[in-house]
């Protein structure tokens, strides 16, 4: 994957007893979440690509204790701390890596290098929720990018800059200075002299979900149109994410048939791709997982739904993601309800709720619970329906709080970036102030 900025793993789709589409770092609660960081992400890693399966660490450690040239030695310090982090999640590690790496580049005046490691340094901070630290991350590169020698670098580093830092925006509902940003790094893309189609097609994508967002579905409609001449050159999991932010916008423009239509082209890619097996059982469950959706939401037929969801949770079972086998016995018991098999929804349901609670995942909680109560209801167990009509409420408060908390820590964050950027500005004007004074004495004293 690149980065971030696809990871088609987090998206929920979790509904509620009305029958209405929960529209989230991407379209439909499927995935907004996903927070396209690829975003979310890190997704334009300014030279690195990762691939994990082929990273020889043996070699990688040789190349960082032996390397005589500094910019070797440096390079592969980010590689190899890329590696720890995206490969395999050892995160301490790769922190002290991109830090020392950044240390190093200073030192040797390696600009480039050291813009890497504030972009993956940026990266870490946001893994961890440290948007201040991540926002002052990938501020840093754009104070530092002009510096930087070779053309095709300095436009890579600024254009990570740019697409994360609309990541962190988007993130956090923002999706006005999200857009502002990332309308800039797709200004970046497009002013390199051999722009990758993947890169223009990924940030003309993450332009277009902004507008979307803003509700300006014209708009994002003339973006996601932006990818059509290149579409045969793109690799398919970019197809993939071109397909499902086309089919977003779709259904946000209630074009109901034509992202019906947008969605079985979805499939013909998956059915031709040359993806792995790991890959195509991702794809394969978020396609199941939006057909699912599209009959409960826009046709109202809760059998076919049943199908659709019902080959989701071997899937997810196969991939062993916790989150996303609770999220399959939701939407189990979901369309279980509106089917009127209510003690088949209140079994999904329970299990539902168990994983969430398990692996505190209190959004999906509280949906299974809310639901829960219902399914009780129906059946005429009262005590049970209001014991989860409680839980339920007291789900909700928490996820509302955190939530609360979430948005004011970025606020501060982004209070705080903007401090430091006045108090750093006024500080420049005030040496300038006194550089004035000193030259008019200067001239003062040669002329007397």
């Amino acid at each position: 994957m690149l980065g971030k900025w696809f990871n088609f793993r987090n998206k929920e789709i979790l509904r509620q007893p009305t029958a209405q589409l929960f529209i989230m770092p991407l379209p439909i609660n499927t995935r907004e979440k996903l927070i396209r960081f690829f975003v979310t992400g890190t997704i334009l890693m300014t030279g690195f690509f990762l691939h994990a399966q082929k990273m020889n660490e043996d070699s990688l450690k040789r190349v960082i204790r032996e390397a005589k040239e500094d910019t070797t030695r440096i390079d592969a310090m980010l590689l190899y701390g890329n590696y720890l982090f995206r490969g395999k999640n050892e995160d301490s590690a790769a922190f002290a890596m991109f830090s020392s790496a950044k240390y190093q580049a200073e030192q040797a005046n390696y600009v480039g290098g050291r813009a890497q490691a504030l972009l993956f340094i940026g990266n870490y901070y946001g893994d961890q929720s440290d948007w201040s630290g991540a926002i002052n991350a990938y501020d840093s590169i754009l104070k530092i990018a002009d510096k930087i020698p070779d053309e095709t670098a300095r436009k890579r580093a600024i254009r990570g800059a740019y697409n994360n830092l609309g990541g962190i925006y988007n993130k956090n509902g923002d999706f006005t200075s999200s857009l502002e940003y990332r309308l800039k790094c797709l200004q970046v893309i497009e002013s390199m002299p051999s722009h990758n189609p993947n890169e223009l097609a990924i940030a003309s994508i993450n332009a277009a979900s902004d507008y979307r967002q803003l509700k300006e579905f014209g708009k994002a409609e003339q973006y996601i149109n932006k990818i059509t001449p290149i579409f045969s050159n793109l690799q398919d999991r970019i197809k993939l994410e071109y397909f499902f932010e086309y089919y977003s916008i779709a259904l946000a423009g209630k074009e109901n048939e034509k992202a019906q239509q947008v969605l079985y082209r979805f499939d013909s890619i998956l059915q031709v791709s040359n993806f792995s097996e790991m890959q195509k059982k991702d794809y394969s469950l978020l396609s199941q997982k939006l057909h699912g959706v599209y009959e409960m939401e826009y046709r109202n037929d809760y059998k076919k739904a049943l199908i659709h969801f019902t080959a989701v949770l071997p899937l997810a079972k196969e991939l062993g993601v916790n989150r996303e086998i609770g999220e399959a016995n939701y939407n189990l018991g979901w369309a279980s309800y509106w089917d009127g098999k209510y003690q088949n929804a209140i079994d999904y349901l329970n299990t539902a709720y168990t994983i969430a609670t398990e692996n505190d995942l209190k959004n999906q909680a509280y949906k299974a619970a809310d639901l829960l109560s219902f399914a009780y209801k129906k059946m005429n167990s009262m005590a049970k329906a209001l014991e989860f009509s409680h839980s339920a409420l007291a789900l909700k408060d928490s996820v509302v709080t955190e939530d609360a908390n979430r948005q004011l820590n970025f606020l501060d964050a982004r209070y705080q970036s903007e401090k430091k950027e006045r108090a750093i500005a006024t500080l420049q004007t005030e040496n300038q102030a006194k550089e004035f004074v000193i030259r008019k004495k200067n001239w003062f004293i040669i002329g007397g």
